[in-house]
């Protein structure tokens, strides 16, 4: 594709304008599934569906292409019970709210679009509730960021990953592999462009283990406010969901099954 870049040159005593015909490469268009169930860390059975479509756009564009007219199912592997989930809008979200999770069995994810067919299995993990989240007074680089301590007490003898969602595509992967079972806190920085004195809602998700390495290198490869993790990757990063029709086809993204806990936050 060829975009113009205008390259503006000031001399002492005069000033010239030039155009540049750049050649920018295009990469083959990728289907992107970002699907996720969660449920309340507290006791309850009840879970929220959501499940963005999209596909990859070449680097300059300044938008993500949704999909829409897909057919998205999931199925608990044991019953065979089937969730038809609706597009919800025309941005290529697909959503069902207070489903009844089974918390033990499997499920499959299966999306139909053009006649190919994407498919993904996973299964509940668990996460633990947010202590506290609090503002700090450190700062980093610049002297304008905004610090956040986020607080939780880790399960003993539990192998635990974790997904935070701190709000306007700024995200965190950990593990507890250097503090099993104790009380863990730790700080976040948002840089100066974080609005203040306007509400967020911050959510901490389980994940397994080859979802904490996919996401580890996802933001890695994205960075932090530069659209969030299910933008355009840097590379091709794939995750756990096939094309069981056409497999040299291969969809990007993740399907997931998290317990969460969600807190507001309000930084001043």
């Amino acid at each position: 594709m060829k975009k113009l870049f205008f390259l503006l040159i000031l001399g002492l005593l005069f000033g010239c304008e030039e155009v540049i015909d750049l050649e920018v490469p295009s990469a083959p268009q990728k289907l992107v599934i970002d699907a996720l169930i969660t449920k309340s860390v507290f006791d309850t059975q009840k879970a929220s569906v959501e499940v963005k479509l999209m596909n990859t756009s070449d680097y300059f564009d300044t938008s993500i292409p949704a999909v829409s007219g897909a057919d998205v199912k999931i199925t608990n592997v044991s019953t065979n019970e089937i969730w038809s989930i609706s597009e919800s809008d025309d941005k290529g979200t697909y959503s069902m709210e207070n489903v009844v999770l089974d918390t033990m069995s499997p499920y499959q994810l299966t999306i139909t679009i053009e006649g190919e067919i994407y498919e993904a299995t996973s299964k509940l993990v668990r996460s633990v509730p947010i202590k506290s989240v609090v503002q700090g007074d450190q700062t980093l680089f610049t002297g304008d960021e905004t610090e956040i301590i986020l607080s939780y007490q880790d399960v003993k003898d539990r192998e635990d990953y974790y997904f935070i969602d701190f709000g306007y595509n700024n995200y965190f992967v950990g593990t507890d592999k250097f503090y099993d079972g104790s009380d863990f806190s730790f700080s976040f920085f948002y840089d100066e462009d974080f609005p203040k004195n306007e509400e967020v809602f911050i959510s901490m998700l389980g994940i397994d283990e080859a979802a904490y390495n996919y996401f580890r290198i996802l933001l890695s490869q994205s960075g932090q406010g530069g659209g969030g993790p299910f933008s355009t990757p840097s590379s091709t990063l794939r995750g756990n969901i096939q094309n069981s029709t056409n497999t040299e086809n291969f969809p990007l993204g993740y399907f997931r099954i998290s317990e969460k806990d969600q807190v507001p936050f309000t930084a001043e």
